[in-house]
């Protein structure tokens, strides 16, 4: 795995966000259902720096808010 994966899941008013990192660990943030997709688009800029940091360039698959409907 050479790439950071995250999936989202909502349980009434929490919201959970999982991440996969490329060495295989990964972590679950809880927080209010309706701060997941502003969190995810942060963490994932976030993600996208560090990485054009280190040297590596990848472009984003577009944020898919869904499951927000």
């Amino acid at each position: 795995m050479t790439e950071f994966t995250w999936s989202t899941k909502r349980e009434g008013n929490l919201g959970y966000v999982h991440e996969v990192r490329p060495d295989g660990s990964s972590q679950t943030f809880e927080m209010p259902a309706h701060l997941v997709p502003f969190w995810l688009n942060a963490r994932r800029n976030y993600v996208k720096f560090m990485m054009a940091q280190q040297g590596y360039k990848k472009s984003d698959p577009p944020l898919d808010m869904g499951y927000l409907k």
